[in-house]
């Protein structure tokens, strides 16, 4: 690493900000991995629901026959 001043709001230098910046943009990718893993949650929701759905449809299928 070296020089990041061009980064964010051009550039502000000196050694403390730069450090807080670093931080930030760490923050900020561990929001986006949360992110991930709840549409990967909401997804297999949905595949459960679909498998209840199906279930469903099958004992009410037997009942008919």
């Amino acid at each position: 690493k070296g020089g990041g001043g061009g980064r964010r709001k051009g550039g502000r230098g000196g050694g403390e900000e730069e450090e807080e910046e670093e931080e930030e943009e760490e923050e900020e990718e561990e929001e986006e991995e949360e992110e991930e893993e709840e549409e990967e949650e909401e997804e297999e929701e949905e595949e459960e629901e679909e498998e209840e759905e199906g279930r469903s449809a099958c004992t009410s299928f037997n009942h008919n026959h």
